[in-house]
């Protein structure tokens, strides 16, 4: 059995990651989308954003959105514009996100919690993060 690295896994798996079935991906989109707060005119980072499955989601309920992930071949299929980078060193500025999402990459690079909170705003937060009761 060959083991890939991700980065050459997921080059292989560019082509029809959006069009293959994947439950996780469908039962992600259903629970997400409740969680998001309003997008219009937001500035949206999509961090290991893969396709640019939830950039395309923002960008569609009026946020400006930059996709980043580490593999070229699946950011080729991203909204524009996109940013070739490790999740762990984003190439943006102190700041810079209203809203900023890790949807999968979160879960095998804890590490990049930091990063994310680095580029988003004070005051703001992460798709998914809880509102205070």
């Amino acid at each position: 059995m060959t083991t890939l690295a991700p980065l050459d896994a997921y080059r292989l798996l560019a082509q029809q990651y959006d069009s293959s079935p994947n439950p996780l991906l469908a039962l992600e989109q259903r629970t997400m989308t409740l969680l998001f707060p309003p997008l219009r005119g937001a500035r949206v980072v999509d961090a290991a954003a893969g396709t640019g499955r939830w950039a395309s989601y923002c960008k569609s309920h009026g946020a400006r959105t930059i996709a980043a992930d580490f593999c070229h071949e699946m950011l080729a299929s991203a909204p524009r514009p996109g940013v070739l980078a490790d999740v762990n060193r984003l190439p943006l500025p102190d700041g810079f996100a209203d809203v900023t999402i890790c949807a999968f990459a979160v879960g095998y690079a804890p590490a990049c919690l930091p990063e994310l909170a680095r580029v988003t705003r004070r005051g703001r937060r992460g798709a998914g993060e809880r509102r205070p009761s």
